[in-house]
């Protein structure tokens, strides 16, 4: 998704102030609060997110902007030793009724979303699965207590307000939250871009950078489209889109980020192993070639990365999945090229090798519901088949053995 094509900040968010804008000169403070920037930032770069914009310190903490519709946030951070939220601080230190008013002057959006990393008591928990489930019986009866805390609002604005509300405290502790976030969102992030994931943590230090810089109103190095030149560059909606435009954060960005700082996932060797894997092993046994041991590893990688990413719906009943009947196809071609390859004497790795190469180029031309695949891939899932015992390139033989032992057997066997 290019930039260009990326849906515009809707001009009721950015050509009109917030009626409050403190938060972009004091939001050096709010690591928490960047750190789930950089969270929805990461999860935007991944070409299959529908994501298209943050705008960070802009009426609410920071907006989420999809091609029609937004979702404005509101970020409370707790200390360790603070206590449950209840009803009572959610409207005092938790800024309800702010959130209400901000929903209400941006044209009352079908969601918006109060996070936290503090715990919830059970009146509050109430509340969130009520919202969550838009359970109007349940928010009538929370409103039959509580409806005095919207000061000036009326019954039915707040209803619905509650059913837009999306409350989250499934957070971590700014301490945590940088560990946390580098596993469940840089890594996957560069998985999805096909980068190798050995930077993650240097691409998520960037990330939360750049969520810095646009909540603090800093363009950087961009460029600006506000110009003094224009006929109405001093009216307050073209100043106000002007500053708006430095705190919105856009994939393309992101990726590019991304890509400058970790190289592509298939230029990066795999690791070398603590000692000899079942899959190396089998491959040394059947005398196949030493560049074969990185050949596979590197298949075999890819091969993860594809099965990971692909999202497989559920099998009919009685019926296998998709990657379960290729399984059983790549089995059954590895068992014909055994056939084939142990005509010609012990060892046969290297005939076996060839033989299985040539029936994964012609099963990766055939209509396949798992999209293209090529020979490489069909490799690596039979190297992965291999490491699972399914595949031998050799005899059988102790893959658990040690190999002095295995040797002194082996020469026994023979005399």
């Amino acid at each position: 998704m290019s930039e260009e094509c990326s849906a515009a900040v809707p001009a009721s968010l950015a050509n009109r102030r917030p009626g409050e804008d403190a938060g972009a000169t004091s939001s050096g403070y709010y690591e928490f609060q960047y750190g789930w920037v950089a969270r929805h930032a990461l999860e935007m770069s991944d070409p299959r997110n529908d994501l298209e914009w943050v705008l960070c310190e802009w009426h609410t903490d920071f907006i989420l902007g999809w091609a029609t519709s937004f979702a404005p946030v509101s970020v409370k951070h707790r200390e360790p030793n603070s206590s449950h939220w209840t009803i009572a601080t959610l409207f005092s230190d938790g800024g309800m009724l702010t959130l209400y008013r901000r929903w209400y002057e941006l044209g009352r959006p079908k969601q918006c979303r109060w996070v936290t990393n503090g715990g919830l008591n059970r009146e509050c928990r109430t509340l969130a699965k009520a919202c969550a489930s838009t359970d109007t019986d349940a928010l009538d009866n929370w409103l039959d207590k509580h409806v005095f805390r919207f000061v000036g609002a009326s019954r039915s604005d707040v209803l619905a307000f509650l059913l837009a509300l999306r409350m989250d405290n499934n957070s971590s502790q700014t301490t945590d939250q940088r560990i946390l976030h580098i596993e469940r969102f840089a890594r996957p992030a560069l998985r999805a871009l096909g980068l190798s994931t050995r930077e993650a943590p240097a691409v998520y230090d960037a990330v939360v950078g750049i969520a810095r810089t646009a909540s603090q109103g800093f363009v950087g190095t961009e460029p600006t489209t506000w110009s003094s030149s224009r006929a109405d560059a001093f009216d307050s909606a073209v100043l106000a889109a002007a500053d708006s435009t430095k705190r919105v954060i856009r994939p393309g960005p992101i990726g590019h980020l991304a890509r400058k700082l970790a190289a592509p996932a298939a230029a990066e060797p795999p690791p070398e192993p603590a000692a000899d894997t079942t899959l190396i092993k089998k491959l040394r046994r059947g005398d196949v070639v030493p560049t074969a041991d990185m050949a596979a590893r590197r298949a075999r990688m890819g091969w993860t990365a594809f099965e990971a990413m692909y999202s497989e719906p559920l099998p009919l009943d009685g019926q296998p999945s998709k990657f379960e009947s290729l399984r059983s196809r790549v089995v059954s071609e590895a068992a014909d090229s055994q056939i084939v390859a142990e005509r010609s004497g012990q060892p046969y790795g290297n005939r076996m090798y060839q033989e299985v190469r040539a029936r994964m180029r012609a099963v990766a031309v055939e209509p396949s519901p798992l999209g293209a695949l090529t020979p490489d891939l069909l490799m690596g899932l039979a190297y992965d088949l291999t490491a699972r015992c399914e595949i031998w390139w050799s005899e059988r033989f102790d893959v658990d053995a040690p190999a002095l032992a295995q040797a002194v057997e082996d020469a026994q066997g023979e005399s």
